[in-house]
C-alpha cells in the first residue's frame, strides 16, 4: 500500500486554539483523491496543546510528536516532522495560519507542473509585524470559512502578503531570480521530502534566537538547484496573535549575522545590507 502524497507539518508551542483553527482549515481541503498526512510537533507547550491534538487523531494519517520546553527550538521541531514524513512533497504550516480549501492541492499541483524539484510558495493575507491591526483582523476573519475571508482581502486589496510588491515587480516569476530564497517563509511553504534531506533539513543553530531558519533552508536549496516557484493560488490567511515585534526584530538581527557567518560569501553579505532588494541589483551571480 502506497503512503501519502502530502506531509504537512505544523511546529506549535501554546497556541491549542489557534492550533485547532489551523487544523480545521486542513481537514476542510478539497485534495482531488490526494492522499494527506498531518503531524504536529509540539513544542513543550503547557496550555492543553496535546489535547487538541488528540481530538485529531481520529481522523485519519495523523501524527503527534511532543519535545521538552527547552526554549524555542521550531527548527528542530520541524525536523522531527521531516524524520517522520512518509509523503513525497512536505507542506509547512504555522499553527495559526489558515488555509484556503484549494491550497494543498495547489501546492501539488506547482510541484507536479514543474519539471524540477521546487520549493512551492504559498500566499499569506493578513501579516500584520506590529500588531497593531490585531483587534481588527480579529474581527474580520472569520476562522470557519477562510476562503471568504481571502475573498474579501483579496477584492479589497487589503493586507496582501508583505512579499506581494515584490512579486508584482517580478511578474510572480521568482524562478530566474538569482536569490529567491530571501522569500523562502515556512509559514506556507512546501518542498519535496527528498531534497530537504538532502540538503540536511533546518539548521537548528538558529533555534536560540528568532527568525532565519527558513531563509537558510531556502538559501541551501537554492544552491542545490531547486527551483522556488509561487502559487497565489495555495493561499492562506495569518490569523494575528500576539508577538513582541522589537524583542523579534532584535533576535533576528543576531540570526542574520550567524547566517552570514555561517556562509561568508558576498550573496550573503547582501543580504545584510539590502535583504529583499537584493534581487533588483543584478550583481554578477555568485557560485
Amino acid at each position: 500500500m502506497s503512503g501519502p502524497l502530502v506531509t504537512v507539518i505544523i511546529p506549535t508551542f501554546n497556541r491549542s486554539t489557534l492550533l485547532a483553527c489551523t487544523l480545521e482549515s486542513i481537514y476542510q481541503q478539497k485534495l482531488n483523491g490526494i492522499s494527506l498526512e498531518v503531524i504536529v510537533v509540539d513544542d513543550g507547550s503547557t496550555d492543553g496543546t496535546g489535547a487538541v491534538a488528540k481530538r485529531y487523531a481520529g481522523k485519519g494519517n495523523f501524527q503527534y510528536h511532543y519535545q521538552e520546553n527547552r526554549g524555542r527550538r521550531v527548527a528542530l521541531a520541524r525536523n522531527v516532522g521531516i524524520s517522520h514524513a512518509t509523503g513525497s512533497i512536505c507542506v509547512f504550516i504555522d499553527s495559526g495560519v489558515l488555509l484556503g480549501t484549494h491550497c494543498i492541492a495547489e501546492h501539488v499541483r506547482s510541484h507536479q507542473s514543474c519539471p524540477n524539484p521546487a520549493a512551492v510558495l504559498g500566499y499569506v493575507y493578513c501579516f500584520d509585524n506590529g500588531n497593531v491591526e490585531g483587534e481588527y483582523l480579529q474581527r474580520v476573519i472569520d476562522p470557519q470559512n477562510p476562503d471568504q475571508s481571502i475573498d474579501f482581502f483579496r477584492s479589497s486589496g487589503q493586507y496582501l502578503d508583505l512579499r506581494d510588491g515584490f512579486y508584482l515587480r517580478y511578474r510572480d516569476n521568482l524562478s530566474h531570480l538569482q536569490f529567491p530564497w530571501v522569500f523562502f517563509w515556512t509559514c506556507n511553504v512546501s518542498v519535496q521530502t527528498k531534497a530537504l534531506r538532502k540538503v540536511g533539513a533546518f539548521d537548528v543553530a538558529y533555534d536560540q534566537n528568532w527568525g532565519m531558519e527558513d531563509i537558510d533552508l531556502g538559501y541551501r536549496l537554492h544552491q542545490a538547484g531547486v527551483t522556488t516557484l509561487l502559487n497565489r493560488r495555495a493561499h492562506s490567511i495569518h490569523y494575528p496573535h500576539h508577538k513582541d515585534e522589537a524583542e523579534n526584530l532584535r533576535q533576528q538581527a543576531i540570526n542574520k549575522q550567524l547566517f552570514h557567518c555561517k556562509y561568508n560569501t558576498p550573496e550573503t553579505k547582501l543580504f545584510l545590507e539590502h535583504l529583499w532588494e537584493m534581487n533588483d541589483l543584478h550583481v554578477p551571480q555568485y557560485s
